[in-house]
This record gives structure tokens, C-alpha cells and sequence, in this order.
């Protein structure tokens, strides 16, 4: 799956403002889906509360400074997604403690297959010279990234 078949430009933003919290980053990222057409904005309150919701059962801070809040809505059609930089890093309490920097949110329909978007996350090479958690040593940068994933 191609990133920008869900990933509308509008829902992109490299000076995330928000500084406290969670909810604050999620509240920007599902204000980006509204700017982007993908929400309307009678849905916010509703899935801001989904996603805060699946933040409760387990931080998607997933490490590197990379977070990756999902959630399943009846709010949307498709899977839609938002991106957001964020200079200053966010407290998101990610795996190894440290501030998030990238916010990659994904939000799929309720009647989608699986018990959360996932499976449709794309593959995303870490920066030059760096692995993912999980990823062996051996396989680094984005020389290797497309070895594995077509």
C-alpha cells in the first residue's frame, strides 16, 4: 500500500505545536484529518475518545521518537492518516522513555478486517544507519529497507 492513498498532504505538518500531552498531539493530528476533508468536525470529540482509548491499553510510542496512535472509527470510509513533526518532542511515554518527535496517526474503519489499522502500516525505513526495534543489526538504512518490502 502506497502511503499517499491515505496520507492526504493537508493531514501533513512539520511544526506540531502541541507540548504537554498525549491528547494534545492527538487532538492536532484529528484536527489535521478535518483541515484535509477525510473527518468532519462533529467526529473530533468522538474519535480523539477512540483514540485516547486505545493510548490507555498501551503507549503507541513505539521508540526512536517515533509514536504511531490507530484506532478503528465508523467516523471513516477508508483508511486516512495525518502526519506531524514535532521540533520540540512530545512526552508520548514511548518504549524507551524518550521524547517523540514524528506522529504517524492512522485511522481505520470500524467493519475493517483485524483488531487494529496495523496491518495496513506502512513501511517506513528508519534514518541512515539506525534499526527499528525488533529489526535485526544486520539490516540497517535504506539500502536494505526495500529488501524485504516490495
Amino acid at each position: 500500500m502506497n502511503v499517499m492513498e491515505f496520507l492526504d498532504e493537508r493531514a501533513v505538518t512539520v511544526d506540531v505545536t502541541a507540548r504537554q500531552s498525549k491528547e494534545e498531539v492527538i487532538r492536532e493530528l484529528v484536527g489535521l484529518l478535518v483541515r484535509a476533508g477525510s473527518i468532519k468536525e462533529r467526529d473530533v470529540h468522538k474519535l480523539v475518545q477512540i483514540l485516547l482509548k486505545r493510548e490507555s491499553l498501551g503507549s503507541t510510542g513505539i521508540g526512536q521518537g517515533v509514536a504511531i496512535p490507530h484506532g478503528k472509527s465508523d467516523c471513516v470510509t477508508k483508511l486516512i492518516g495525518a502526519f506531524g513533526v514535532s521540533r520540540a518532542g512530545v512526552d508520548f511515554d514511548a518504549l524507551d522513555g524518550e521524547p517523540v518527535t514524528l506522529f504517524f496517526l492512522l485511522v481505520a474503519p470500524e467493519d475493517s478486517a483485524g483488531p487494529s489499522p496495523e496491518g495496513a502500516r506502512p513501511h517506513i525505513p528508519p534514518p541512515q544507519g539506525q534499526a527499528l526495534p525488533g529489526q535485526p543489526a544486520g539490516r540497517q538504512g535504506r539500502e536494505d529497507a526495500g529488501a524485504d518490502h516490495p
